[in-house]
């Protein structure tokens, strides 16, 4: 899990994953720095920009080489217009009509019929301005490119898309902006033309809270916190930022070009543009005045094109806008197995639905994802043959929140069967991006399940369907490229795909009686993998301890989401070596949050992120109405901020034995306040206690592990008052700490 950019003390929000801090007192400087410094490393520049069009859009190579021996003439007047722009928005019209020109050239050299019209165009951000100005309704543009490239028809006028049906994006870097005149400068506000101080300007206003809107939310590719991100970008934007290129040196008149993503945000909207839909990587152009630079942007590595000037080689912009104009739905990287429809429909086939699968899913609700299915890639609890796994998508659980990140994304299905219906159980699909080297969750779960107890399974995700895919099977652009990758500039993922029963939310289980249940069900159920099948999940949050209904009233919790645990006895897990601080950090456990110490992982932490949890829980959930707060409780503030803040706040609840009690305790919702007294100052003590007495009696010889017998399983259900479950075992607690 990533970090939250910003610090606490602000409006504070987290949608179904991802927690998200906004503060009108956080420093925009560390966000831009932040931003570029986790892109920075995994880029990947001067690709041929023949090259890109090639193998990323899908243009043969015998067409890009005619059109780049073509003779092309710029319009004089479009290219004075764009020349004298004082603002990058007054770039877009001459830059539109320098490219439409263009790329009518290039189909008159290869022989197109004009008539013919393409099938797509550019949407323009200033359009919405314009609509606004004609009396339409406004959308807001600060979260949307300048430019987008969409198969036709464009959206109703006034309105932005939505970044899933984005082809391509076009970004215009800011242009320099002239300092107002000082006292006793010259009107013209240069003093030497050869040395001027440009800058660029900055927003005088702070960035606003961002507001998700939740789960299963029809966001107009909405990702969280990208207003105030965009914002954040134009604040940094000043001569204080050493970084963000606001002070340059440069002739009145020039434009020097910078690094083709520095003080870019198109960082960000690939980001959206992937969480959007299930796309596979997201590419497009960031225009630094007459500079050129081709962007390409998957869970992997981010590449750029060798930069040209459009002045210079008008016929290399042509290449490229006709490539985009080619580019197919499978080339724009769409995920072949979503459909409009289901292939085996039964009713008929119109031209329009035939039309449908050369474009774009739309809107991934109401699609059908298809898969091809093996014997070896099934679960056992399908009941479908051989026959391809075909679902339709009902809903959104979970949207990925990062780019160079699993990018779990988690939709609401139901099977299709073979005779056209739709199953009426509901199950969740998974897409995710884990790192290749790590076993992966669905050889954990058969693992677990061959090791322990019949009696735990269900306890167990069940799984319909998995099916894995690798770059070279997918056929990513970057393959073709020649470039030298390693751990440290590339992540080396696979695509995981997992469909499995649908479980509800902690917070949806109805009742007190019911939530304890689920929580002493997932407690006792990774005490018993920790010790009969020597595994450590490590990632432990309010969104893999699951329920599911059991019949008229009970429930039974579930851990879900495997992808992150440790095999404790393998020599060959590659984890063993890595030892990463792995966790969403919101539950993480104290001691994996310390600065400089090692990130090593024991079982006593797995019961600190279920105290996490329960705090949490306590704070923020209505059983009876089965939802959860929208904003977090300012006591807890610190979890969702940086690693320091974090500690800090945690540590505040172990250390101070009256401090719960006066700003924790109170906020606790009114179904939890019986286990104030019954489970968590009695915890808290525990921890708190354990800590102290093993920081006062530590020797070399002390056990780590168990805080020297403190803190254990044992020890744990003791204070809480609870006779562990034995799980149909012998003795199965008699070796128990």
């Amino acid at each position: 899990m990533s970090w939250s950019d910003l610090s606490p003390g602000g409006l504070i929000s987290y949608s179904s994953h991802h927690f998200v801090v906004t503060s009108h007192d956080s420093a925009p400087q560390t966000l831009y720095q932040k931003l570029e410094k986790r892109l920075g490393k995994y880029e990947h520049r001067n690709v041929g920009v023949l090259q890109f069009v090639q193998h990323v859009w899908g243009l043969d190579q015998k067409t890009g080489k005619a059109i780049m021996a073509m003779s092309t003439t710029l319009d004089k007047s479009d290219m004075d217009t764009y020349r004298q722009s004082a603002h990058e928005d007054d770039l877009h019209t001459p830059f539109l009509a320098i490219s439409n020109s263009l790329l009518k050239e290039a189909r008159v050299e290869l022989g197109e019929d004009l008539v013919e019209p393409l099938t797509d165009t550019f949407w323009d951000r200033l359009s919405i301005r314009r609509s606004a100005r004609e009396g339409e309704e406004e959308d807001d543009d600060d979260e949307v490119p300048d430019l987008v490239s969409l198969w036709k028809p464009l959206p109703k006028a006034g309105k932005t898309p939505n970044l899933s049906i984005a082809k391509h994006i076009l970004e215009f870097k800011r242009l320099p902006r002239a300092r107002k005149p000082s006292k006793g400068s010259t009107s013209s506000g240069v003093a030497d033309s050869n040395t001027t101080n440009i800058i660029l300007d900055s927003s005088p206003s702070p960035p606003s809270a961002s507001l998700d809107k939740g789960d299963g939310a029809d966001t107009n590719n909405n990702t969280g916190s990208t207003s105030t991100l965009k914002q954040c970008f134009d604040l940094v934007k000043n001569i204080d930022d050493p970084d963000g290129g606001a002070l340059k040196k440069a002739r009145v008149g020039d434009h020097l070009p910078q690094l083709p993503l520095k003080n870019s945000l198109m960082g960000l909207f690939a980001t959206q543009a992937l969480a959007s839909t299930c796309r596979k990587y997201v590419a497009g152009m960031v225009i630094d005045m007459f500079d050129i630079t081709l962007c390409y942007f998957d869970r992997f590595l981010i590449a750029t094109s060798s930069t040209f000037s459009f002045q210079e080689s008008p016929a290399e912009l042509a290449l490229v806008l006709y490539a985009m104009s080619r580019c197919d739905r499978f080339h724009a990287s769409f995920d072949p197995h979503l459909r409009a429809w289901p292939s085996a429909t039964t009713d008929p086939v119109t031209t329009e639905m035939e039309a449908a699968l050369t474009r774009l899913v739309r809107k991934p609700m109401g699609s059908y994802f298809k898969y091809p299915c093996s014997p070896d890639e099934r679960g056992e609890f399908s009941s479908q043959g051989e026959a391809p796994i075909c679902a339709k998508v009902t809903g959104m659980i979970r949207r990925p929140d990062d780019l160079l990140c699993r990018g779990t994304t988690v939709y609401k299905v139901r099977q299709r069967l073979r005779d056209g219906s739709l199953s009426n159980e509901l199950c969740a699909l998974k897409l995710s991006w884990p790192p290749r080297r790590r076993t992966s969750e669905i050889e954990v779960i058969k693992y677990l399940k061959e090791k322990l107890p019949q009696t735990c399974h269900v306890h167990l995700p069940d799984f319909v369907f998995t099916a894995a895919f690798s770059p070279e099977d997918l056929d990513l652009p970057w393959l073709h490229f020649g470039l030298k990758l390693n751990e440290e500039n590339s992540h080396n993922r696979v695509l995981r795909v997992m469909m499995g029963k649908m479980y509800c939310k902690l917070w949806e289980v109805g009742s007190i009686e019911n939530f304890k249940q689920v929580w002493l069900d997932c407690l006792e159920l990774l005490h018993l993998i920790h010790k009969m099948g020597r595994v450590l999940h490590r990632d432990l949050s309010e969104h893999n301890l699951m329920a599911i209904q059991v019949g008229d009233s009970g429930v039974k919790g579930v851990v879900n989401d495997w992808d992150m645990s440790k095999f404790l006895d393998k020599d060959d897990d590659p984890l063993n070596a890595a030892e990463d601080r792995i966790g969403t950090p919101p539950f993480m456990a104290t001691g994996l949050l310390m600065p400089d110490t090692p990130a090593k992982h024991y079982f006593w932490q797995e019961l600190e992120s279920m105290f996490w949890i329960l705090i949490w829980a306590a704070l923020h959930y209505n059983l009876k109405a089965k939802k959860r707060d929208k904003y977090a409780h300012r006591s807890v503030a610190g979890w969702l901020g940086n690693m320091d803040d974090n500690l800090t706040c945690k540590m505040a609840i172990f250390s101070y034995k009256d401090g719960p009690a006066r700003f924790l305790y109170p906020a606790i919702k009114r179904e939890f306040k019986p286990l104030i007294e019954e489970w968590i100052e009695p915890l808290r003590n525990l921890f708190s206690t354990s800590r102290f007495q093993y920081a006062r009696n530590y020797t070399p010889d002390s056990d780590e592990s168990t805080y020297n017998n403190r803190i254990t399983f044992k020890t744990f259900m003791k204070t809480i008052n609870v006779t562990p479950r034995t799980w149909g075992i012998p003795n199965f607690l008699d070796d128990d700490t």
